[in-house]
């Protein structure tokens, strides 16, 4: 990752890249709607910039102190530099923050690249 990236909230005012995003990572993704709601408390959602060009988001749900991982993507051009294991770093520290016990996720048996990241 030699190139310069950065972290950013990503909001109800500024969200089309990552919901872009998201709906070219996933097979089923979350309606405009759904992803737009996901925006707000309790729920926490951030992106990776890279270049000014956003290649990864995740959305976290944070409960008492249960957090979970929603969702995650990284664009399929920026895959195999690392950024989904920076992302997924990048949320645990967030779990940290907001004094999370437990970090919980799903993943699809046939999602491997995921199966491996975590």
């Amino acid at each position: 990752m030699s190139e310069t990236f950065h972290y950013q909230t990503v909001t109800q005012e500024a969200y089309d890249s990552a919901f872009k995003l998201q709906t070219q990572c996933h097979e089923f993704p979350w309606s405009r709607g759904q992803f737009f709601d996901c925006l707000t408390p309790p729920y926490f959602s951030y992106q990776l910039v890279k270049n000014d060009v956003v290649v990864g988001y995740y959305v976290g749900l944070s409960v008492s102190v249960e957090v979970t991982l929603m969702d995650i993507g990284i664009a399929k051009e920026a895959r195999g530099q690392g950024l989904g294991e920076a992302l997924l770093k990048h949320f645990l520290r967030e779990c940290n923050q907001r004094q999370a016990e437990e970090a919980w996720l799903e993943v699809r048996v046939s999602n491997t690249p995921a199966i491996s990241l975590y």
